[in-house]
């Protein structure tokens, strides 16, 4: 897992550049909201909308080698700012609060 926060340029650059990925892949975006059900799925990218808990955040490519959540660990109890993207491989994914959008592979 990476976590980046940009603003301004960069962040119009790197939304550009998931954007043009997925349509020249076959990926798709998802926004979640908090209160919509536990989303799966094989998502690479997830940015913040709004400022954002999360219930749930299972990353499957991680130092372990093993399925990891970071919603208990790393991210328990803390805030992810709007503007910030967390590259993974993630598939579950739960939020307390907050608005995302998310890049999934299909």
């Amino acid at each position: 897992m990476s976590i980046t926060r940009m603003t301004g340029r960069e962040e119009m650059r790197t939304t550009a550049e998931m954007l043009n990925m997925s349509m020249s892949s076959n990926c798709s975006t998802k926004y979640i909201v908090s209160g919509d059900a536990e989303v799966t799925g094989n998502y690479f990218a997830i940015q913040i909308i709004n400022d954002t808990i999360f219930s749930k955040l299972i990353d499957e490519n991680n130092e372990e080698g093993s399925s990891h959540d970071l919603a208990a660990t790393e991210l328990s109890g803390i805030g992810v700012p709007a503007g910030i993207v967390i590259y993974g491989d993630f598939t579950n994914i739960d939020l307390t609060s907050g608005i995302i959008c998310a890049f999934k592979v299909d």
